[in-house]
């Protein structure tokens, strides 16, 4: 995921320019790896005319120093935003719940059938018996017919 920041600045001193003076307003926010660190991105024009990149990264062991400081700096804003974002992740938190229950529930009928096709004599007929079994459970609980099966009595 990645957006370009709207409201952002960066600013640049050095030996040469003691005092900070703005460079870019060009500033992406992106998260390229789940539980890598959310990353500020942007370029710097170099003293031999060329460009540099810059990556800043933050982890999610600063989560709370930034959103600490976000409240500070403008408390409506900052808990207004965090209010959509927490708003969003629960209206999809129903469709998230049902595709792990699908993922779940298909694990288990392939383990079922793994078990099945492994198997043979008395254990395979066991396992054949077990696998239609869980087959006959899983399309009951993903299709239930009456209110008692979808556990709504």
């Amino acid at each position: 995921m990645r957006f370009n920041l709207k409201g952002a600045n960066v600013y640049r001193a050095g030996v040469t320019a003691r005092s900070m003076a703005h460079e870019t307003c060009d500033v992406d926010l992106e998260n390229g790896q789940p539980r890598a660190g959310v990353s500020n991105v942007f370029t710097l024009t170099s003293k031999g005319g060329g460009t540099t990149s810059v990556r800043y990264v933050y982890s999610a062991q600063d989560y709370m120093a930034h959103l600490q400081l976000m409240v500070q700096n403008d408390r409506n804003a900052a808990l207004a935003a965090m209010s959509e974002i927490m708003r969003e992740e629960m209206v999809l938190l129903p469709e998230r719940e049902a595709k792990v229950a699908q993922a779940a529930r298909n694990e288990i009928v392939t383990r079922a059938s793994n078990r099945w096709s492994g198997s043979y004599g008395t254990e395979e007929a066991v396992a054949s018996i077990v696998y239609e079994g869980v087959k006959e459970i899983v399309a009951a609980v993903e299709n239930p017919e009456t209110p008692e099966e979808a556990g709504t009595v």
